[in-house]
């Protein structure tokens, strides 16, 4: 058996990256729909529908062979070469991936990560407000234009999450992580109250150094203005 060369043990170990990549797209979209549920983003029913909607379009993508790939998503003005070559490489291990995973009657969401995504998502949520734009431009009452735009608003904030550095989505304890995000959340108020407290304290006997100042300055004395005692 022939030695593996350098780059092909590099292209091992991304294949490898990505399958053991964790939470899974399906698991994420969970946690997701968990977020927006205890923010009131909609009722159940309505978020029930995005999600799902989001998993299929997801699944049904059809990524563009490489060379389709590459033309449509050029290389970027301040992308030097190395990085040009590092992202198309990846994009290649990805459809190979993905096609093959297709093949074996598997479903993208349920064998992909955080990767895919940051490749493919900007597509497919242009494709999903294309068509939100085209309603638009017919007459709708004020109900569907509210849910459209509570379309775009969780098409929009599922892209957020996947450029969010402290994204309580992508990580495979999501309670934990909202537990976490709540107590740092009560910590944060506890300071800002303890906080105002003591500049309203500060401010307040500013005022009053003030106003003693003042009354000094007119020949008021707090030992003057006691009653005096019997002699």
């Amino acid at each position: 058996m022939g030695t593996q060369s350098k780059a092909d043990l590099e292209l091992d170990a991304s294949i490898q990256g990505i399958m053991d990549e964790k939470p899974k797209i399906t698991p994420a979209v969970k946690n997701y729909f968990a977020k927006l549920l205890a923010e009131g983003f909609c009722d159940v029913a309505e978020l029930q529908a995005l999600s799902r909607e989001l998993l299929q379009r997801i699944n049904a993508f059809v990524m563009p062979t490489p060379p389709q790939w590459g033309l449509t998503h050029p290389q970027g003005e301040n992308q030097s070469a190395l990085d040009r070559i590092e992202q198309i490489t990846k994009y290649k291990v990805l459809h190979k991936m993905r096609e093959m995973a297709l093949g074996n009657n598997g479903k993208p969401t349920e064998l992909f990560g955080k990767t895919l995504l940051d490749v493919v998502f900007g597509d497919i949520k242009a494709n999903r407000l294309q068509e939100i734009c085209e309603i638009v431009g017919h007459p709708q009452e004020d109900e569907e234009k509210a849910k459209e735009d509570r379309i775009t608003s969780f098409w929009e904030g599922f892209e957020s999450e996947l450029t969010s550095v402290d994204s309580i989505v992508w990580v495979e304890d999501f309670a934990g992580a909202l537990r976490k995000r709540q107590e740092q959340r009560s910590k944060e108020i506890k300071e800002r109250v303890e906080k105002q407290e003591v500049e309203q304290t500060a401010s307040l006997r500013g005022v009053m150094s003030h106003l003693v100042e003042g009354a000094q300055a007119d020949g008021y004395s707090p030992a003057k203005a006691l009653p005096e005692g019997p002699a």
